[in-house]
């Protein structure tokens, strides 16, 4: 079962607008975002290990694991010397290893591999969000709000597709859904990313 750290962080360093030379933006994944924290960054093909579930477990939960983990961008702008307006964004994905736990009970290589695809979905919708940030067409000024609404979009198919995820596969009890539902994932992260 997932905890959702739906997070956004916008740090707009200067005015990227300019009502003469329009914005050029550049979108791009980071597994290092610099942010302090005990978090991990997702990197794809590295898997979670039982050991970064740090969190306390909460003995009146049902869950024998909690994964806590979502998307995140970073934006800055700059202008160059011959007026021109760049906007980077950065988007990354993020596990954080103290609000995510174990009880002793869910600590086998099965309950592993459930509570990895739920980062793996959080991957998912940072892809999402990358798509939708290629496709928008971003107009100087307006810049905050077309960030905003679509990371609000990606992050509200996350919590659809979360949902989703533990309801068909019974919080992963249910092994064959369990294994479609991985092959799921990794099929439409690699359409997302291209791959």
């Amino acid at each position: 079962m997932p905890t959702f750290l739906l997070s956004l962080i916008i740090a707009l360093f200067a005015n990227a607008s300019s009502s003469n030379t329009g914005l050029q933006v550049d979108i791009s994944y980071t597994t290092n975002p610099g942010l302090p924290g005990n978090h991990i960054f997702y990197t794809p093909g590295k898997k979670l290990a039982i050991s970064d579930f740090q969190g306390a477990p909460d003995p009146n939960s049902p869950a024998v694991a909690i994964t806590s983990s979502g998307f995140a961008f970073k934006a800055g702008g700059k202008r160059n010397s011959s007026g021109q307006s760049t906007l980077a964004i950065e988007v990354y994905c993020n596990f954080n290893r103290a609000k995510s736990w174990m009880k002793e009970k869910g600590k086998n290589e099965y309950i592993l591999g459930h509570e990895q695809l739920h980062f793996d979905i959080s991957y998912w919708a940072a892809m999402l969000f990358i798509k939708k940030l290629r496709a928008a067409s971003f107009k100087p000024g307006q810049e905050n709000d077309i960030m905003t609404k679509l990371y609000q979009d990606a992050a509200i198919a996350l919590e659809k597709k979360q949902n989703q995820y533990d309801a068909e596969t019974q919080n992963g009890q249910i092994e064959d859904k369990q294994a479609a539902w991985a092959e799921k994932v990794q099929q439409e992260i690699a359409e997302l990313s291209g791959n």
